[in-house]
């Protein structure tokens, strides 16, 4: 739900950030496809944390896309970076930082094939989803610790259970050889 919700607000602020900026004398407006594919940027985010390959492919397809043909530049890309860092937080290491090299790969091969694209761009573009890809990194860790963190303290108190448990045996074992002296010498 959260993350529908989340899509959606993507989705929204993308159209209407690109509407927003859309320079009526430039020769790229956004039409039907243009909208279809800022959807197929920011819907997928909707699918986030329970398939970030997928979503990360779809909308990967779709901003590959958009950044090759004659479209408005977007103000910022809220969908591409949602999934670029959730695929580094909620995927293997190793198959995020794969998807993390073919996220920059895409983007050069799209700035490049786009052919207006300045030194500027490049480098936003590669700071702002490397910014992404290592926050979702960074959370992905903190998870992974906190969940060792919680598995000690389980150990632990585990331990401390038993420990008590052993205690109290050994207390009543104490008590009960005692006990057992103390009837001896008194029958005897």
């Amino acid at each position: 739900m959260v993350d529908g919700l989340l899509a959606l607000l993507c989705a929204a602020v993308t159209i209407a950030t690109v509407v927003a900026v859309d320079e009526p004398h430039d020769d790229s407006h956004l039409d039907a496809l243009g909208v279809a594919l800022l959807l197929g940027q920011t819907l997928p985010v909707a699918w986030r944390r329970r398939r970030p390959v997928m979503a990360w492919a779809a909308c990967g397809v779709a901003a590959a896309i958009w950044g090759i043909g004659e479209f408005p530049d977007t103000v910022l890309d809220l969908g591409p970076l949602v999934i670029v860092f959730s695929v580094a937080a909620h995927c293997r290491r190793r198959t995020a930082t794969a998807l993390g090299l073919a996220t920059a790969a895409v983007i050069a091969l799209s700035l490049l094939l786009a052919g207006d694209a300045s030194v500027e761009d490049v480098s936003f573009n590669f700071l702002i989803f490397g910014v992404a890809w290592a926050l979702g990194e960074n959370q992905r860790t903190r998870r992974a610790y906190t969940a060792e963190l919680e598995a000690k303290a389980a150990r632990l108190e585990r331990s401390r259970a038993e420990e008590a448990e052993r205690a109290v045996a050994q207390e009543r074992a104490r008590i009960a050889h005692e006990l057992h002296d103390v009837v001896a010498t008194t029958s005897a």
